[in-house]
């Protein structure tokens, strides 16, 4: 078994029987039939939904410090948004993607980021090699670590000579949800920033893995309400209670279109970079074919004296300091004793 996937015991993780991946914490210190892939969701109430599909439109190589990664952009039938799949690795393809479509000529596949030629001969025979295995145990099996072989090397010319990046058997995702705030104006008062920052660092030192970028602002209730809940939070309210007063869960996210996107990706066993408990059973619960081997924690860097972090374009979210996050804190507090979120807080905070 390889070092990286070593998981804790059960005692060790006493909220899910999901187990915690030891070695690769997410802290400072360390051509398908149909154009779609569909997958049984779960709703807030944990009710069956009707079943999301997801289809690929694109894909494009995005140049990135130490390398590249592939944006690929998704339409569901679950609601009108561009839901985004930010792909390391090469070998990680999109059926959808690939699948012929109508009248179309090898410049319109290149021009959506699709294979042509040789190359989508083999990676044809890599997507109808997949098979699935329903497996909702969380403990880790190492004669089950990949559903399939895969039966091709990326043509050189797709790699834009950047070196080979090693592979793992089970590949780090993380379920990212959309933070305007958070993200791209640099707000302290949410990690969601930070998250985004730090699963993409880690996975590109992986050099192999994904994350799924849904279109669920504020927690599934948009910038328009999430702002007023801000307004509410800077009235002495916290995020859970906020959302409560404006008649809103306190947390709305459904992951159907998550499950639809990994399907859809070949990405079947994986570990899940995430602190949220409901994330985890959202994404194993139901029908879903997705084995979640172990969860892997994403500690705030600013919670460990002297972290050092890369310098590089993203610093602005690694490099924080921690008596610029105390909002951030109230936050973290708020989701790990309200929301169950599986963070250190006494440890980092105290009580």
């Amino acid at each position: 078994m390889p070092d990286d996937l070593i998981t804790a015991s059960a005692a060790d993780t006493p909220f899910l029987d999901t187990p915690t991946c030891c070695n690769s914490r997410a802290s400072s210190s360390s051509l398908a039939e149909s154009h779609y892939a569909s997958v049984g969701a779960l709703d807030a109430n944990g009710q069956a939904e009707t079943k999301v599909d997801a289809e690929c439109q694109v894909r494009a190589r995005i140049p990135y410090p130490g390398g590249h990664f592939y944006l690929h952009v998704y339409h569901t039938n679950e609601d009108e948004k561009e839901h985004l799949a930010i792909v390391f690795g090469d070998d990680i393809r999109s059926a959808t993607l690939e699948a012929a479509r109508d009248g179309e000529t090898d410049m319109d596949r290149k021009i959506r980021g699709a294979s042509v030629g040789a190359l989508r001969r083999l990676i044809g025979k890599d997507i109808d090699c997949r098979h699935w295995e329903p497996s909702p145990a969380a403990s880790f099996d190492s004669d089950k670590t990949t559903n399939y072989v895969r039966s091709f090397d990326p043509d050189p010319a797709e790699t834009f000579a950047a070196p080979r990046l090693s592979v793992v058997d089970v590949p780090l995702v993380r379920i990212h949800s959309e933070c305007f705030t958070g993200e791209t104006v640099s707000s302290v008062r949410c990690d969601c920033g930070y998250q985004l920052a730090e699963a993409m660092r880690l996975i590109q030192q992986e050099g192999r893995g994904v994350i799924v970028y849904l279109r669920q602002e504020g927690r599934g209730i948009g910038l328009l309400e999430k702002l007023k809940a801000y307004n509410l939070q800077d009235m002495g309210h916290d995020t859970v209670d906020a959302n409560l007063m404006l008649n809103h869960p306190a947390d709305a996210r459904t992951y159907g279109a998550a499950r639809a996107i990994l399907a859809d990706l070949g990405v079947s066993k994986l570990r899940l970079l995430t602190n949220n408990v409901d994330k985890i059973s959202q994404i194993r619960g139901g029908d879903s074919r997705l084995d979640v081997v172990c969860h892997v924690p994403m500690y705030p860097r600013w919670w460990s004296e002297g972290s050092d972090a890369a310098q590089l374009s993203y610093s602005r979210h690694l490099l924080l300091k921690r008596d610029a996050m105390s909002e951030a804190d109230r936050y973290l507090r708020t989701k790990a004793e309200r929301m169950g979120h599986m963070l250190p807080i006494e440890q980092s905070l105290g009580p």
